[in-house]
């Protein structure tokens, strides 16, 4: 049994991670709910010390959920995400 709402949640999320390559060291915050029956994605990636932080949101079907989450990845990578994160690891260890 698979709630279709929850499952979209989930793979936008996912593919968000798996797109930046986070981990357990990476300071990076996701959040995806329905909102007018379209699923928003947010997405964060920050320094530990809140000195730089960027965030994306979009918006999709529910069937386009990866793909949702892919774009909002892309965005994040556009605009700096992976030298934060690297950053982010080493302050973290």
């Amino acid at each position: 049994l698979v709630d279709p709402v929850n499952h979209a949640i989930w793979k936008a999320e996912r593919a968000v991670v798996e797109l930046i390559e986070g981990d357990c060291k990476s300071c990076v915050g996701i959040y995806a709910h329905v909102l007018r029956g379209k699923l928003e994605l947010i997405s964060r990636v920050m320094l530990p010390s809140g000195e730089a932080c960027i965030e994306v949101r979009d918006k999709d079907e529910l069937d386009g959920a990866t793909q949702l989450g892919v774009r909002v990845g892309e965005k994040l990578l556009e605009r700096g995400a992976g030298k934060i994160l690297e950053e982010s690891r080493l302050m973290v260890g």
